[in-house]
């Protein structure tokens, strides 16, 4: 039931049939230069990387990065007109004018690549990688059990949290309760009382249920079968080249300027 749960789905390309220890290592990897990178050009070279692999992917993955670019351009704007000293442009006129800075352009740019290039790599991560490889490579990797028995936990409660959010709506639907704007506001704020609820009372099953008999474990290994150690030996040298460019590029050029 549990591999029914967490999908079986057949690997056709490279990185996803690579070990997720692996990916996981290597994404943490990355995350660290990109994050910690100087100037744009690292985490701007993540993004666009992982972008690229990504469009190989069902293409609703990249719908994913449509929340994150707002919050990227609200991050840039905030730094543009809040941050600096030296005056770039105006905009507006009188007391609504608001001041663009030199600093502010470059900081911005800096943290909303910083946000995009991490972004893209963990959902680089979340696509090629099933949720049972990535627990197992947390285990390998000396995770606390129940660290990863919360998480497997909370996986799939989302999911079931999902599917009442659907039928309770699909009732109120049948009872007209969305007739009106005032009644559909009333319908959902009653749905989301109704999930809240059995949110809550499912956490408490959980919470008895770990105190009960302990944490579990997760059986297999991260792959889950013994393979040829090749292709990740591949991905790593691959991964390793990238990470070493990626490092020149965030710390070996001036991080003053683009």
């Amino acid at each position: 039931m549990m591999e029914e749960f967490l999908g079986d789905e057949e690997k056709s390309r490279f990185w996803e049939r690579v070990d997720a220890r692996a990916k996981l290592f290597l994404v943490l990897l990355l995350l660290g230069i990109a994050v910690a990178a100087e100037n744009i050009w690292a985490p701007a070279a993540c993004f666009l990387f992982t972008v690229l692999l990504l469009s190989f992917q069902d293409g609703r993955f990249l719908l994913r990065f449509f929340p994150v670019l707002l919050m990227a351009l609200f991050v840039f704007a905030s730094q543009v007109f809040w941050y600096g000293t030296t005056p770039l442009f105006h905009l507006g006129r009188g007391g609504l004018a608001l001041t663009g800075y030199q600093e502010g352009v470059f900081r911005g740019a800096l943290l909303a690549a910083r946000l995009l290039g991490g972004f893209s790599l963990l959902l680089f991560l979340s696509v090629t990688t099933q949720v049972k490889e990535l627990l197992a490579a947390a285990r390998w990797f000396r995770m606390p059990a129940p660290c990863l028995e919360i998480a497997l936990s909370a996986y799939r409660a989302v999911h079931l949290l999902a599917e009442e959010i659907l039928l309770v709506y699909r009732a109120q639907r049948l009872r007209l309760n969305y007739a009106g704007w005032r009644q559909g506001l009333h319908s959902a704020g009653m749905l989301g009382g109704i999930v809240l609820a059995r949110a809550l009372d499912r956490g408490e099953t959980l919470a008895r249920a770990l105190n009960c008999r302990g944490t579990g474990c997760l059986a297999g290994r991260a792959g889950g079968k013994k393979g040829d150690c090749r292709g990740d030996l591949l991905f790593l040298g691959l991964g390793g080249c990238l990470a070493f460019g990626l490092a020149l590029l965030g710390f070996c050029l001036p991080g003053s300027g683009f």
